[in-house]
């Protein structure tokens, strides 16, 4: 379930990418800050 809401929601970021380039590698940096980012690979 959660491993399915963050692929979702890496979706939605990536659809955001195409007009909102800084804020989806914004978000990766806050998401590696909070050790997120070990979750989701």
């Amino acid at each position: 379930m959660v491993t399915l809401f963050k692929w979702k929601l890496s979706f939605f970021f990536l659809q955001l990418d195409q007009n909102h380039h800084s804020f989806f590698f914004l978000f990766l940096a806050l998401a590696s800050k909070k050790n997120l980012f070990k979750l989701t690979h």
